[in-house]
């Protein structure tokens, strides 16, 4: 398998012509994996593991009532239930209340990268571990690439996905292929003018000005 350009991966995109290597990068945000190609993306959302991250992934809340963390997801039950309500009558709070941020348990820190809460007796531990050295890489290198994509000094390329062709097959290739995208403005006060558009290709091609 091709190695990943590194230049692409630090800075969001390769201006060499000379590169050989892997320039179709695809990233998986649930699982904080990047995948070197288009088959391993395709054959990772096929995967197993992907299929139970997804399935488990929930946004985190906490309520301060209960002292507690819980799933976004249940939040309207759990403040109906006669557990919050009784909890809130004891402190003399309406149970109606916002939900919080979700934090992590008492003696435990939350990891950003790996999305989930380390004692902290065990913080150094799991910052040596493999797999949040992982996810860390994916963070570090996805950062370049969605500045590539949407951070263009106050103005933003919509949608971000339309950027990537994907695959294009010879005969479309011949015909032509198209995708439509919006530039917003988000300082009215700026005003832009369109001079370039770089196109990037497979690593034996040259891109496209």
């Amino acid at each position: 398998m091709v190695q990943a350009c590194l230049t692409l991966l630090a800075t969001g995109t390769c201006q060499s012509a000379d590169c050989t290597r892997n320039h179709v990068v695809k990233f998986c945000q649930s699982c904080r994996l990047i995948c070197q190609d288009v088959n391993s993306y395709e054959s990772h959302l096929r995967g197993h593991v992907h299929a139970a991250k997804s399935k488990h992934s929930s946004i985190s809340v906490f309520c301060t009532t209960c002292d507690k963390n819980l799933a976004a997801s249940t939040w309207d039950s759990h403040i109906q239930g006669q557990k919050h309500i009784k909890a809130s009558q004891k402190i003399n709070r309406t149970p109606q209340i916002q939900p919080q941020e979700g934090r992590p348990p008492r003696e435990s820190l939350h990891c950003r990268f790996c999305d989930n809460d380390v004692k902290a007796t065990g913080w150094e531990a799991h910052r040596s571990s493999l797999g949040h050295s992982r996810k860390e890489q994916y963070f570090l290198h996805k950062a370049p690439s969605d500045v590539a994509i949407n951070d263009k000094g106050s103005a933003l390329i919509l949608p971000p996905e339309e950027l990537d062709f994907e695959t294009v097959e010879p005969a479309d290739a011949q015909q032509g292929v198209t995708r439509q995208l919006t530039i917003q403005v988000t300082d009215p006060s700026t005003s832009y003018k369109l001079v370039q558009v770089t196109v990037t290709g497979p690593p034996n091609k040259r891109n496209t000005t």
